[in-house]
């Protein structure tokens, strides 16, 4: 039976009861059992005219939001857009990745030319908390569907 285990700097760490499921976990110089917290998850359907779309409040801090989205750009020459795009731990953190579209230039990580408009955001994250989290797509932007999916 393993009692304790020596570290590289000679220190005894002691090992205590792990149970079924467990990762062990250093606590001073004892070696225990830990369980992780559970993760929350809800997904949420968009498909609205334009604007905003905020979820109402979560029960939960979010950690990261990922979303898909098909959209148009009024004013545009007709621009088509669908994509993808992550935020992680606040407002205005927004990362987007286009997948593809008519008349978009990728400027970016975070921006593209969309019908002229250089360098603007498609669409970006104006609230991120427990509270709720908010979308809000860029003006002109119209006909938004896809998924929004929330960790926390």
């Amino acid at each position: 039976m393993i009692k304790r285990i020596r570290e590289s700097g000679g220190q005894d760490l002691l090992l205590g009861a792990v149970a079924d499921g467990e990762f062990l976990k250093r606590v001073g110089t004892d070696i225990v059992g830990a369980s992780a917290a559970a993760l929350n998850v809800s997904l949420f359907t968009m498909g609205f005219a334009s604007g905003s779309l905020a979820t109402g409040a979560l029960g939960f801090t979010p950690l990261a939001a990922f979303y898909t989205y098909s959209t148009h750009k009024s004013g545009a020459s007709g621009v088509e857009v669908f994509g993808v795009g992550w935020a992680t731990g606040t407002a205005g953190s927004a990362r987007q990745s286009f997948t593809g579209g008519s008349g978009l230039s990728p400027a970016g990580g975070d921006a593209s030319s969309i019908g002229g408009d250089a360098g603007s955001k498609f669409v970006d994250v104006t609230a991120f908390a427990a509270g709720g989290i908010t979308l809000t797509w860029t003006a002109g932007v119209t006909g938004h569907t896809g998924y929004l999916l929330v960790i926390g």
